[in-house]
């Protein structure tokens, strides 16, 4: 017991300013201890069973924390396909070099833990896991710690506390803990938390904080600078004749993925078109099977057989169909590959289902650089009258100038 408390206090909690709320009975809910500290008789009688305790993450005065987690909730007949929206998240938050770790939260959903080496900023935790999850395919509802300040009372817009690990849930009974890499059902649908969770939180590894922060950041650059490659639009693709695919679905075919777009990225492109295409499941497990031969074993995905990478794409697929109203073709993740754009694997404007405005339509307006090559182009006509009539036969669109008083 002394050997788990210390393992929480490192992992999950502060040393000073440690808040947290007692789950009701029934599960209905917390009632919050207010100012008072967690201490190590209540994280006790949390691992015993007889509380079932939340805390907050992020520490009064500060806002930082140690730890963080997507919450992914549902029911019953969804644990099953939440499970591998969790380790979907797991794979991708993999494909950046960082750990991170499911728990079964003992009802109906999971959470998806990440752990620092060195308290950091709720904020940029906050970012880098939405950005972990925006990789995955994944748009979270809930994710701990939130957005804003914990108050020395308990309150504040940061201050919703999140279940603790390692103690019983009061409305279903069942252990909420760790899930290993293998995972078992019981009758009633919900996954076998492995009772003893000792070898599991011993062998927990924290990211370091440069790398969280890195996926912090980068998230905040694609929201600042490209809004438009996150957004997807509903694409009519009866322009497609039988058996012939978008120009960027015949590159990955041809090609496999890029090394440089991370695989799930990749599946998501594939199951978005499956469905908006109207493909079968079939047929669209078989576009992954030659993808996924295709990929060079060089990729640095953490899925390395055909097998695996297929399956994780069954696993997105069931995603998308059960949020066919959400997840719709885009651009998006295709042009996530610089690589890929750079090959040709992107026609951008030149494709049909292109999903931004024409440059007139954009309003799009002529630079200084536009100008200044239009006065060289008539300085040289002026110089070398002898080729004016040569060139001036050449037609050259109207559209070509712009025309402007000095």
């Amino acid at each position: 017991m002394k050997k788990a408390v210390q393992h929480y206090r490192r992992l999950f909690l502060h040393d000073k300013g440690q808040l947290y709320a007692v789950q009701n009975e029934g599960g209905q809910g917390y009632t919050s201890a207010g100012s008072r500290e967690l201490t190590d008789e209540v994280l006790k009688a949390h691992f015993e069973g007889r509380k079932t305790i939340a805390v907050r993450l992020a520490q009064v005065t500060t806002s930082l924390t140690k730890a963080g987690c997507v919450d992914i909730d549902g029911t019953r007949e969804e644990l099953r396909g939440n499970y591998e929206l969790a380790a979907r998240i797991r794979d991708a938050a993999a494909e950046e070099g960082l750990k991170t770790y499911i728990e079964f939260s003992g009802n109906k959903g999971f959470h998806v833990w990440f752990f620092c080496d060195q308290p950091i900023s709720s904020e940029t935790m906050h970012s880098a896991i939405e950005s972990i999850c925006l990789k995955a395919g994944y748009k979270p509802k809930e994710i701990y710690p939130l957005h804003g300040e914990v108050e020395l009372d308990g309150k504040g817009r940061g201050s919703q506390p999140v279940k603790l690990p390692g103690g019983i849930h009061k409305k279903s009974g069942k252990l909420c803990g760790f899930l290993g890499d293998e995972v078992e059902w019981d009758k009633e649908g919900y996954p076998i938390v492995p009772e003893d969770q000792a070898p599991l939180v011993d062998s927990i590894e924290q990211n370091t904080a440069q790398d969280l922060y890195r996926l912090a950041v980068e998230d905040q650059e694609i929201e600042e600078e490209e809004p438009e490659y996150s957004e997807t639009h509903e694409v009519d693709f009866s322009l497609l004749a039988p058996g012939e695919h978008p120009h960027c679905i015949s590159y990955l075919l041809e090609n496999g993925v890029p090394s440089d777009l991370e695989y799930n990225k990749a599946n998501m492109i594939l199951a978005n078109y499956t469905v908006d295409s109207s493909l079968t499941d079939e047929q669209g497990k078989e576009l992954a099977r030659i993808v996924a031969e295709k990929t060079s074993p060089e990729h640095p995905t953490s899925k390395k057989t055909v097998r695996e990478k297929v399956s994780n794409f069954t696993g997105v697929l069931r995603s998308v169909r059960r949020n066919d109203s959400r997840y719709h073709w885009g651009c998006g993740f295709v042009r996530a590959s610089k690589e890929l754009v750079a090959e040709g694997g992107c026609l951008g404007r030149g494709c049909p289902f292109w999903p931004w405005p024409s440059i007139k339509d954009a309003g799009w307006r002529p630079s200084q650089l536009d100008y200044v090559a239009e006065r060289e182009f008539f300085s040289f006509l002026f110089r070398s009258p002898d080729k004016a009539s040569q060139v001036l036969d050449t037609t050259i669109p109207v559209s070509g100038f712009q025309w402007r008083e000095e």
